[in-house]
C-alpha cells in the first residue's frame, strides 16, 4: 500500500510538472487557438482556473430547438469548456454530460462530472472532468429556459 502511495504521489507530481512545463495550465485562453475566452477577465472565470479551456466550435454543436443545445469534444481530464449559445447572464441552464460509442450515448464504466456551470450572455461555461485514461467522445446537453 505505501508503494502504491508514494507512486501514486509520484505521478501527481509529474503531472502537474507536465502540466505547467507545457503550458497546459489555463489562462483564461482556448488551449486550442490561443483565443481568450468570453468572460475570461471577470471574477469567478475560467482565468481563476488552472483547468485547460476550451471553446467548444459552432461545428461541434447543434441547437436541438428553442432551449436546447448539444455540444460534443473528445477528451479526459478535468476542463473548462466553453459554448456559445443564445443565453443571457444569470438565466437558468441545465447541463449534462454522457460518454459517446458510435454515435449513441453511453454509459461506460468512465466517470463524467459537470462540476460547475457559469451562463453569461452569449454563452455557457461548464468544468467538465472525465475519469477515464485516454480521450473518450462525450456527447454534453445544454436546456435553458
Amino acid at each position: 500500500m505505501r508503494k502504491l502511495t508514494a507512486l501514486l504521489g509520484t505521478a501527481a507530481v509529474a503531472c502537474a510538472l507536465l502540466l505547467t512545463a507545457t503550458g497546459a495550465v489555463a489562462s483564461g485562453n482556448d488551449q486550442q487557438t490561443g483565443a481568450p475566452l468570453p468572460g475570461a477577465a471577470s471574477a469567478g472565470s475560467s482565468g481563476d482556473s488552472k483547468l485547460p479551456a476550451y471553446r467548444i466550435a459552432d461545428t461541434q454543436r447543434t441547437i436541438d430547438a428553442a432551449g436546447g443545445a448539444t455540444a460534443s469534444i473528445t477528451f479526459n481530464g478535468c476542463a473548462d469548456l466553453y459554448l456559445a449559445l443564445p443565453v443571457y447572464a444569470r438565466q437558468p441552464v441545465a447541463v449534462s454530460a454522457s460518454e459517446m460509442v458510435n454515435g449513441v450515448e453511453w454509459m461506460g464504466s468512465a466517470w463524467i462530472d459537470v462540476r460547475n456551470v457559469r451562463v453569461i450572455s452569449g454563452g455557457v461555461q461548464v468544468r467538465l472532468c472525465v475519469d477515464w485514461g485516454s480521450p473518450l467522445p462525450i456527447s454534453i446537453h445544454y436546456v435553458w429556459a
